[in-house]
């Protein structure tokens, strides 16, 4: 806390001039400012009022595809970021939003079954994979075969932390909630200007605000709709995290989050009758017993079609840099994504080519 204390107080010296501006706060603006506060730079962050997708997200950090049975990439490293940035965040910020836990898997039949076994032998999913499997014990859940477990994961209340961090950031007038204005940024090779103060680095967090950003819109960011929904279910009285072809995530008080859906066409923020009913149709191959909808949640990720993210520096502007393309997995690989960037930025470290913009130089506008 001391050294959060020490930037505030430094921050707040010249509000003429500062070190970073930061455009957008859903999951990943919030992560790079996580940064800065650690590392003790003055900053302003503007985020308008557009609902990003980190609001309805429903948090899950998994490190392994459960669909084909392979560890997540950088699995292990992302996770030895991202469990302490998330208790620096709690700390700061006094309440919980991390909940740790096993994921329990459906197994289909004893061919999923011995394909658990063989994964579980490998040494990058070894640390994920229980050979300790669960029989059902619930009578709402259909599962003949079981679970097998997935350690290592959990759940973040993203919305809730968004929140609380937001409102953190208005009590030291670190944040302006308006619509950035492309029109009022001046940018020179020793600074950027914006509405009449001075910084060292911008950094763009926008989402799917990108498709406005004049230099980053070329980007081959696409939009992947998620849907979700909340059901009340008092007899299902489930205690941890299964999956089938859909996650069941509980909240508490008999309530659950089901999901998702992946659309890459349906662009509109709106929920869809056509999602609810496939979540529905998932959900009761799932589960018997009754359940009341109390809402349905939709979202646009921001996604790459390599799957990885977009981290990196404008190739003509030194100054100028981007932070996007989290998609569906942005709890897990977004402490260790934005740690790169003010790494690349502060100290000149390389950014793991995978992920960095250098990929995508030629679709960068100059």
């Amino acid at each position: 806390m001391h050294n959060v204390s020490a930037f505030f107080y430094m921050s707040t010296v010249n509000q003429n001039s500062k070190d970073y501006l930061i455009v957008g706060c859903g999951i990943a603006g919030l992560l790079i400012v996580e940064q800065l506060i650690q590392h003790q730079q003055s900053f302003t962050v503007i985020d308008g009022p557009t609902s990003s997708a980190s609001m309805v997200a429903g948090g899950l950090y998994n490190p392994v595809v459960l669909k084909r049975f392979r560890a997540v990439w950088k699995a292990s490293y992302a996770l030895s970021v991202a469990i302490p940035t998330y208790e620096r965040l709690e700390a700061l910020l006094q309440s919980v939003w991390l909940y740790e836990g096993p994921i329990y898997r459906r197994l289909a039949n004893t061919a999923e079954f011995n394909k658990w076994i063989t994964a579980a032998d490998q040494p990058e999913l070894s640390p994920f994979l229980s050979v300790e499997f669960k029989r059902n014990s619930n009578s709402y859940l259909i599962a003949d075969s079981g679970f097998g477990q997935v350690l290592r994961g959990g759940r973040l209340d993203v919305a809730s932390l968004l929140v609380a961090f937001k409102d953190f950031l208005k009590t030291q007038r670190s944040i302006h909630e308006v619509t950035f204005d492309y029109d009022q940024l001046e940018v020179s090779s020793d600074q950027i200007t914006y509405e009449g103060t001075s910084y060292k680095h911008l950094i763009f967090a926008e989402g799917m605000g990108v498709l406005q950003n004049p230099y980053f819109n070329s980007l081959p960011i696409q939009g992947n709709k998620g849907e979700y929904l909340k059901i009340y279910a008092p007899q299902l009285k489930l205690d941890a995290i299964y999956k089938s072809d859909i996650f069941i995530i509980p909240l508490g008080d008999h309530k659950y989050l089901v999901g998702a859906t992946y659309d890459r066409f349906d662009q509109s923020m709106d929920p869809t009758s056509a999602a609810r009913q496939t979540l529905v149709d998932k959900l009761k191959a799932l589960i018997t017993c009754d359940f009341d909808i109390i809402g349905q949640l939709a979202g646009i990720r921001p996604t790459v079609p390599d799957r990885r993210p977009v981290v990196g520096t404008h190739p003509q502007w030194s100054r100028i840099h981007i932070l996007n393309g989290l998609g569906s997995r942005g709890v897990l690989h977004g402490p260790m994504v934005a740690k790169s960037l003010y790494d690349a930025i502060a100290y000149q470290v390389p950014i793991d080519a995978e992920i960095a913009l250098d990929r995508f130089t030629k679709w960068v506008k100059y």
